[in-house]
């Protein structure tokens, strides 16, 4: 495993890390545009939805982003220490839930705790990765973790119809973050 890992070490695959997040939310974007898709009273995964015309738009795009988050997460193993080992592992849980949500898309059984798990998942790697790097980088620490209490903030508004906003907010987070460590092992720093 290590030496397969070995492979990833190299910075440029952080490249992975801006691919994910960018696929996300373009192949989002396209699927609201294809579909007749209201924000409030709905959820993001009604756009992939089984016997859905055109969602193969939105489903593909999950996979393809999880599958690129999952080689991200490989490189974020690979180049963290110690304990940021925690979140990066935790991180590759939440992309092949990504994964699982395309796989298993909204009419199936499996497609909930796909779809609760990666947004659990992502945040718990989040929240672990501010603490274990609160000495090295406290700045990118104490904003990875505003984004998080701010993005459950504004999400959990009680007067928001459907759960698409709530997801989106929260897809916004991740990718933002996902960016931010991306760009720190792109840099070095």
């Amino acid at each position: 495993m290590t030496s397969f890992l070995f492979i990833f070490m190299n910075r440029k695959f952080a490249l992975f890390g801006f691919i994910s997040p960018a696929i996300a939310l373009l192949t989002i974007i396209l699927a609201v545009s294809v579909h007749d898709f209201i924000f409030t009273g709905n959820a993001l995964s009604d756009m992939g939805r089984i016997g859905l015309e055109k969602n193969y738009i939105f489903n593909g795009g999950l996979l393809m982003a999880g599958f690129f988050g999952f080689l991200f997460s490989l490189v974020f193993i690979s180049t963290t220490q110690k304990y940021e080992k925690i979140a990066a592992l935790i991180f590759s849980l939440a992309a092949l839930c990504l994964m699982g949500i395309a796989i298993f898309p909204e009419g199936t059984s499996p497609h909930y705790p796909f779809s609760v798990g990666f947004y659990a998942i992502a945040t718990l790697s989040i929240v672990v990765y501010s603490i274990t790097i609160f000495r090295k980088k406290n700045r990118l620490a104490l904003f990875s973790l505003g984004m998080v209490i701010l993005g459950m903030m504004v999400s959990f508004v009680p007067s928001w119809e459907g759960v698409a906003i709530p997801e989106t907010i929260g897809a916004l987070v991740i990718c933002t973050w996902i960016v931010l460590v991306a760009t720190g092992i792109w840099t070095g720093k």
